[in-house]
């Protein structure tokens, strides 16, 4: 794939486990209509792609994920969104390397599992 990310990605609200765009040649923002993928429960995987801009707050209405973020190896932007709390039990990680993020690790994040 080399494409923008899709907004219509975020009305698969009944998505449960997984989301897995790694490694595709996606460009520009993550959209945060991405936010309403909230009944995920297991991984969500945007890595080792072209994204640009800051890091949607709406990323945090993830709160049910266990198993790992993946934004890494991107070219985000910005600070981190504080509402990335809210994702709470993350069991493998938290994963943003690799990307232009500035500013303070929000407290917030310390609130992770």
């Amino acid at each position: 794939l080399s494409s923008t990310v899709p907004t219509e990605l975020g009305q698969l609200r009944e998505m449960v486990d997984v989301f897995d765009m790694f490694c595709n040649g996606l460009e520009g923002p993550i959209p945060s209509e991405m936010g309403n993928l909230d009944k995920m429960s297991y991984y969500f995987d945007m890595s080792s792609n072209h994204l640009t801009v800051t890091i949607p707050t709406e990323i945090g209405r993830m709160g049910k994920l266990s198993s790992h973020i993946n934004l890494h190896a991107n070219s985000l932007t910005g600070a981190m969104p504080t509402e990335l709390g809210n994702v709470q039990v993350l069991q493998e990680g938290f994963h943003l390397y690799s990307n232009l993020l500035e500013g303070a690790i929000p407290s917030e994040l310390g609130q992770l599992n």
